[in-house]
This record gives C-alpha cells, sequence and structure tokens, in this order.
C-alpha cells in the first residue's frame, strides 16, 4: 500500500482525502454522509465551473430519482462541515436557477510521496518503487533525465537514484520507523456494524439498512478472535448525522465498519468503511454496485475484506461460518429482514407481523433456516405474551425447529431455541442444557444465547455459574435493557437485595420510562419489606403501562388505609371481580394468596399453575416470595414434578 497525495486536495485550512474519504478542518475530523462526500469532490474536482442541478443528478445519484429538495439538503451538509456560508460563500456558491459552483482555491499539492517499504532485509528497509503524482517511477524519472545530462556516466545516474532512494527511506523512517510505538498498533478485539444509512434520505428503506448490518453481525460474530456488538447495542445509531468514532467510544469497542445503502429497481450501490476507533483512521474501504440479486456477494466481499484488514487468521471453520449464506434467495431475504425489523421495533402487533413475513420467506425458501427460528420464536413469544397456550405454542413451534436443524445443525440459535422449548415446555432440564451448551460452541458470541442460558442456570439455582454466564452477555452487549434487567433479576432470586436494587436504579438513571424497571424494583423492596417505597415504584409501572388515574389512586389510598395487607387485598379484589367476566391465570391467584399468608389457597393455585404449564413454574424453585413454602412437603413435591 502506497501513502500518495495524488488524492489530496487541500484549501484554506480543509484537507480532503478522497481514498480514504476523510474530511479534516483545522486539524480537526469533519463527518460527512457518502452522499455529501461525493457532491464536494465532483463540485471540487470541476475547478470554478457552474454544475447544473441536473449533471449533479446524472453523476452523483445516477439512475435514482431525487428532489431538488434532497440536493439542498446536501449542500447544506456540506457548507455547516466546512462553516461556509450561503449568503457570503468561501467555497460553494449557489448559482440561482442553475446550480453550484466550487470558488475555493486549491493550494499547489507536494511534488513527493510517502511510500511504505516492500520488506526488510538483512536488517535494511526494502522499497519497492517510488511513485511521484503524474511523473511516474524512478526509473521513468532517471529516462527523462538522461538526454539531457548525457554526459553523466551510468556510475552517476545510478548514484542519483540510489541517493533520491535513501533520501525517501529515511522520510519513511523518520515519520514512521523512528516512533515510540502508538496504541493504534495494538490488535482490535472489538467491533461493531452500524446500520447503513441511505444514499438518499427520500427513499429509505429501515428494513434493508438495519437488515444489511443484522447480516454482517451475525456473520463476523462466528470470529472467536473478536468480539462483535449485537444489534441491540447499534440499532439506536441510525441517524444520518452519526459520527462513527465517536459512537464506537460510546459503546465501547476498538472499530467500527460504516456503510451507506441504496436500492434503486434492481440495483443497488453500498459504500463501506472500516475505521480505527481509537485513532479514526479508515482501515479499509469500498464501494459496490450490483445487481440487488448479487447482495450475497456483496457481503461475501466485506466479510473477508473486514478480516484481511483486522489481520484475522481464521480457522476453516469459521472461514465456513463467515461465508454461509442464510440463504440464496433475494426475495425471501428481503422479507425475512422486514420481519426482523418489525422484531426488533416490538410495536403494536409486532409478534402477528413478524410471523407473517417469515411465513412469507419460508413460501419464498422453504430452506431458509433462520425463517423457520423466526416463526418459532413468535409463536413461543405469543405464549409468553400469554396469547396463545402453551400446547398450542409447542405444538407450532416445535416443527420449525426441527425443520431450522434439519437444514442446519451447526446452527446456533436453533440449538437455542430447542433448548428454550425443552425445559420451559417439557421441562426437560438435561436436554436444554445440551443444546444451549452446543449454542454456544457453534457461537459464542450472541448475547442473548448467553442471556437466556444464564437464566436457565438461575432457574435451577446455579446462581454464580449464572453470573458467570450474565455477566459474559453484558460484555458482549452492555446496553441491552433485557440482559440488564436478567442480571438485576438474578440478584433478587439469590437473595442479594442491595445489589439488585443498585442494578435496577442504574438502568431507570438510562431508561427512565421502563415500566418492567420499576416493577421488577418493586417485588424487591417487597422482600426488603420497605412497603412505603415499593407501593410508588408499582404506582409507577400503573402509569407507565397506561392506567387510569383513578385505579392508581384506588391502590394509593388501599395502601394509606390498610397498610402492605390492604394493599395486596385490593389486588386480589379487583382480580377476583375481573374473574367474573373473563379467564384468569391461576398463578395470578397464587401469587396473592402466598404473600398474604393464605398458604391452603397458595399451594391450591400453584398446582393449578402446574397443571396448565404457566411460564412461572419454572421459578417456583427460586422465588424469594414463596420462602415461606418451602417447608411444605406438598411443595417440594411440585417442584420435583417440574424436575429440579
Amino acid at each position: 500500500m502506497k501513502f500518495t497525495n495524488e488524492n489530496l486536495y487541500c484549501f484554506d485550512d480543509v484537507t480532503i482525502d478522497c481514498e480514504n474519504f476523510r474530511v479534516q478542518k483545522d486539524g480537526q475530523k469533519v463527518t460527512l454522509t457518502p452522499r455529501a462526500f461525493d457532491v464536494l469532490i465532483f463540485l471540487m474536482k470541476n475547478g470554478e465551473r457552474v454544475i447544473e442541478k441536473q449533471e449533479l443528478f446524472e453523476q452523483i445519484w445516477k439512475d435514482t430519482f431525487v428532489t431538488n429538495n434532497a440536493l439542498t439538503k446536501i449542500i447544506k451538509e456540506i457548507r455547516h462541515a466546512l462553516e461556509d456560508s450561503a449568503d457570503e460563500p468561501r467555497y460553494i456558491e449557489t448559482i440561482s436557477k442553475r446550480g453550484y459552483r466550487f470558488i475555493g482555491k486549491i493550494k499547489e499539492k507536494s511534488n513527493y510521496s510517502l511510500l511504505e517499504p516492500a520488506g526488510i532485509q538483512n536488517g535494511q528497509i526494502i522499497v519497492s518503487e517510488i511513485n511521484e503524482p503524474g511523473r511516474g517511477t524512478v526509473q521513468s524519472l532517471a529516462k527523462t533525465l538522461a538526454p539531457r545530462f548525457a554526459f553523466f556516466s551510468k556510475t552517476v545516474a545510478s548514484l542519483l537514484i540510489t541517493g533520491l532512494i535513501s533520501i525517501s527511506v529515511l522520510v519513511v523512517w523518520l515519520l514512521f520507523w523512528n516512533k515510540p510505538a502508538q496504541s493504534s498498533s495494538l490488535p482490535i478485539r472489538s467491533i461493531a456494524v452500524l446500520p447503513f444509512k441511505p444514499l438518499n434520505a427520500d427513499s429509505r428503506d429501515e428494513s434493508l439498512e438495519m437488515g444489511m448490518a443484522e447480516t454482517l453481525i451475525t456473520r463476523l460474530s462466528n470470529l472467536n478472535q473478536i468480539a462483535v456488538r449485537p444489534m441491540n447495542a447499534v440499532s439506536k445509531y441510525r441517524e444520518l448525522q452519526q459520527d462513527p468514532v465517536k459512537t464506537g467510544q460510546e459503546i465501547q469497542v476498538e472499530a467500527i465498519l460504516d456503510g451507506s445503502i441504496q436500492k434503486a429497481g434492481e440495483r443497488i450501490r453500498i459504500t463501506v468503511r472500516l475505521i480505527n476507533v481509537r485513532n479514526g483512521i479508515t482501515l479499509w474501504s469500498e464501494q459496490f454496485d450490483e445487481n440487488f440479486t448479487d447482495i450475497f456477494k456483496v457481503q461475501d466481499s466485506i466479510a473477508e475484506r473486514v478480516t484481511n484488514a483486522l489481520t484475522l487468521q481464521l480457522s476453516r471453520q469459521e472461514k465456513e461460518q463467515i461465508a454461509k449464506h442464510v440463504t440464496d434467495n433475494p426475495e425471501a431475504y428481503q422479507l425475512y429482514l422486514r420481519g426482523q425489523f418489525l422484531w426488533h421495533r416490538r410495536q403494536q402487533d409486532w409478534i402477528e407481523q413478524s410471523l407473517a413475513y417469515y411465513r412469507q420467506a419460508l413460501e419464498k425458501d422453504p430452506d431458509f433456516a433462520l425463517a423457520h427460528i423466526g416463526v418459532a420464536d413468535c409463536y413461543m413469544m405469543l405464549n409468553g405474551h400469554q396469547r396463545m397456550s402453551v400446547q398450542e405454542a409447542e405444538m407450532k413451534a416445535r416443527p420449525s425447529i426441527m425443520k431450522a436443524l434439519e437444514i442446519d445443525n451447526n446452527l446456533a440459535q436453533a440449538h437455542n431455541a430447542l433448548a428454550e422449548l425443552k425445559y420451559q415446555y417439557e421441562y426437560d432440564w438435561n436436554g436444554a442444557e445440551k443444546e444451549f451448551k452446543r449454542a454456544i460452541e457453534l457461537n459464542p458470541n450472541i448475547a442473548w444465547i448467553r442471556q437466556a442460558y444464564g437464566w436457565f442456570l438461575m432457574s435451577e439455582g446455579r446462581f454464580d455459574e449464572a453470573a458467570t454466564e450474565m455477566d459474559k452477555a453484558l460484555q458482549l452487549d452492555s446496553s441491552s435493557l433485557t440482559v440488564n434487567i436478567g442480571r438485576g433479576r438474578l440478584y433478587y432470586f439469590s437473595r442479594q437485595y442491595d445489589q439488585a436494587i443498585q442494578q435496577f436504579q442504574n438502568i431507570l438513571a438510562v431508561e427512565p420510562n421502563d415500566a418492567s424497571a420499576y416493577y421488577a424494583l418493586y417485588t424487591v423492596y417487597e422482600q426488603k419489606q420497605m412497603y412505603s417505597e415499593a407501593v410508588e415504584l408499582f404506582l409507577k409501572s400503573m402509569n407507565l403501562n397506561g392506567a387510569p388515574p383513578q385505579r392508581v389512586e384506588e391502590f394509593r389510598e388501599a395502601f394509606r388505609v390498610g397498610g402492605w395487607p390492604g394493599f395486596l387485598n385490593k389486588h386480589l379484589e379487583k382480580l377476583e371481580k375481573r374473574a367474573k367476566t373473563q379467564v384468569i391465570e391461576p398463578f395470578a391467584f397464587a401469587h396473592l394468596y402466598v404473600r398474604l399468608g393464605r398458604k391452603e389457597e397458595a399451594l391450591i393455585y400453584l398446582q393449578k399453575s402446574f397443571e396448565q404449564h404457566h411460564s412461572s413454574v419454572i421459578q417456583f424453585k427460586i422465588e424469594p416470595a414463596y420462602d415461606s413454602l418451602r417447608d411444605d412437603p406438598r411443595f417440594a413435591e411440585l417442584i420435583q414434578k417440574i424436575g429440579l
């Protein structure tokens, strides 16, 4: 690789590096979207010529339809970055009703280049060639000089060439080798793939932008040598004006893969760059213009080039995993991405909508293993949200999981899904652990699988092992709300109440409107018998869940008048009233009866919960609220039936 300034432009205190897509102003890095960068370069390379708007559309956007408003936004972005003004322009002048003109004064470029040595032999730096912008190699320079200075002997010419090489090598040595080791030379061991941005903001396809990132995350997470941040950790960084280096610092990674993508008809354009977060240097960048049917080939190229840029030595299995396609059908892939996009957003009816897209993807490609897992996850989630019975969820999820394993027995997500089904639906704890371990063996870098295994271990009462897995999940995805709440629940179930309080308070400092965190903290304060604090947290969770103010005040008044028993009895009163018109899960009654000290009724309803296979059953062994029942042989027998 040669360090050349053929693509380096300077004006005032601005430096434009075309090769590495970098802009600096007054020595500070300036961030431009890829499209704005293209427009700036085109205007700059065309000197002081007026560039018509139509010419910009044709040269920059090509076949993509864009509006004048989109171009205006791009010009505004460039001016903002360069601290230019439309009223008193220094760099980009608006030509009314026509277009734009670059009026900055580009400085003359340097006449020499910096070289990277071809290698080192016998302790000496060996240089392959010297390139001077527009002048060719040293050999060509010697040929140019020879006719003019014929009286020089070959020896003199040779000395001249040797001298030039020596000077260049000295420059390189002074600039690079004669410096103390910098942190940038340290190997990169963590990376985040940001959601791709649109080249044209007016025609966003967020499912494609997010899906492209998720696909690359899935591929790169198969590498044991680097930690890859999961989709949950990066999904919020989808704003167009995102500084990738700052983002990398926030999510604590050493490298960022940042890209933009645009689909126009059957064509797709992707620009991508890999950035070292420590120093902001672009390690690799490339642009792809392909048919959309070749998107998998582009993903292959990106994954391969990233591993090369990070100088990773891959095992045969890692090479196979990183090159594996989830499907070869572009239509199925796009439908799956839409399902995943809705799954991650979790808005109204997200489970049903995701399920519909996964099914459509399978109509296009029946051998799409991940889509089968998507279907299974939807059924199990519908049961978790009490919108489908355990029996129906198991009956529908199991065939999808087994089909995915038949298609690809090395798919970590499929083994994880089977593990969840085995212990939550069948109480097959040994079989579940075998599947969890296989999933982690296949891919140790998926945070939510570590989290799921940690929850399994916690349910068995293996708290130390659970903490190890959940801490690994946090290392992989420290910003995940689900993982952080899971860690707080582990503190609760292991009776470490003060640590649980601290954990949930930390969560609420970041997510002050998350009702589930308030409810979880409420249960901790109950066990510490801090009932006033517990009630306030419960009422806060009611408000966030949209409960009518009158109902909230009823619970507040019940506690004021009757204390903690009055508060719980108000719950029971409301529950009994609802039971007259709708079906209520037995667990809801059981959980109230045991806390009210009504042991006999509690045991009856806990037995009914077991018979109905309620999801709460797997926490019977560890729930602190049930400690008063542990000496009762009927409760011990119930725990044995669950397999614990």
